[in-house]
């Protein structure tokens, strides 16, 4: 009787194990929501929040990657069409559910998609759909950061394999007009 027991509970544990996580994986999710990967591109729209008046147009391109103090970083062109300034340059990459950004010889958490820490970007909510011009996106991750508590910012939204499609910073708004990412085209 016990032989004839003991085989049904090992059957059932046999059974029950099987490969498939009973959660998403947080790195993959994260990198869902920040896809950084050669030849992306993002292009934005900002307006003034005050005047609703056009102040810029931004792009964001995926250039490169560069190996910094044994790091992988995707080096991301900024340029603007408006202002026409001088193509900037940011270093950032993605790692166990964070984003992190070196600049001037430091590298710095920028947002951790999961643990509500408040001292970097943090997921505080997920809204069902954002309409943006190049389209609706469910499930939009809403990211704050602790200066935003501070400065009115309410937050970034990061839409899944688009990435960043709304942003409110210093009274301006940014609001996603164009993507590429990989072969998909957003417009």
């Amino acid at each position: 009787m016990k032989t004839i027991i003991l085989s049904i509970l090992c059957l059932a544990v046999l059974i029950g194990c099987n490969d498939t996580p009973s959660s998403p994986n947080q790195s993959v999710l994260t990198s869902e929501f920040y896809p950084l990967e050669v030849g992306n591109t993002w292009k934005y729209l900002v307006t003034s929040i005050s005047t609703g008046d056009t102040t810029d147009i931004y792009s964001l391109t995926v250039e490169s990657t560069e190996t910094i103090n044994g790091k992988v970083y995707f080096k991301i062109a900024n340029s603007s069409e408006i202002h026409k300034r001088a193509v900037t340059y940011s270093y950032q990459r993605v790692e166990n559910d964070k984003v992190y950004i070196y600049d001037n010889f430091f590298e710095n958490l920028s947002i951790d998609f999961t643990s509500g820490d408040s001292t970097a970007g943090y997921v505080y909510g997920v809204t069902d759909s954002v309409g943006t011009a190049i389209g609706a996106f469910d499930s939009v991750y809403l990211v704050r950061s602790k200066a935003s508590e501070f400065d009115g910012a309410p937050y970034e939204s990061y839409a899944l394999k688009v990435g960043l499609i709304f942003r409110s910073f210093q009274r301006t708004t940014s609001e996603i007009i164009y993507a590429k990412i990989g072969d998909k085209i957003y417009k």
